[in-house]
């Protein structure tokens, strides 16, 4: 049963599209999977709550903001650490909190 669009097994980056809301993510979900896909995701989480990260590779991201961070630390002359913060987070889409969580707790 295909719709004639690509599947993300075929295409990752169909994957660059965004859902807005949960109805979205579903028809999303059913455009993009095929019928068997969607089944198997459906018999497998249906009726669960469960996070998907945004940056799959999380980790290498981590790595990535806390490098960029010793960099500027090591050139900047007398930095202003909230526009470090600041900086970093909209860079990265994350929020100043969530910078200083991984600079300082990871």
């Amino acid at each position: 049963m295909s719709s004639g669009k690509e599947t993300v097994a075929e295409n990752p980056k169909v994957l660059t599209e965004e859902p807005q809301d949960d109805i979205s993510l579903l028809v999303w979900l059913q455009d993009h999977l095929s019928w068997d896909e969607y089944l198997e995701l459906c018999s497998k989480f249906g009726g669960r709550r469960f996070y998907l990260p945004r940056w799959p590779a999380q980790e290498e991201r981590n790595k990535q903001i806390k490098k960029e961070f010793e960099n500027i630390l090591d050139t900047a002359h007398n930095p202003k650490m909230a526009a470090i913060y600041s900086s970093l987070a909209r860079r990265h889409g994350l929020t100043e909190g969530g910078i200083r969580y991984i600079l300082f707790r990871m």
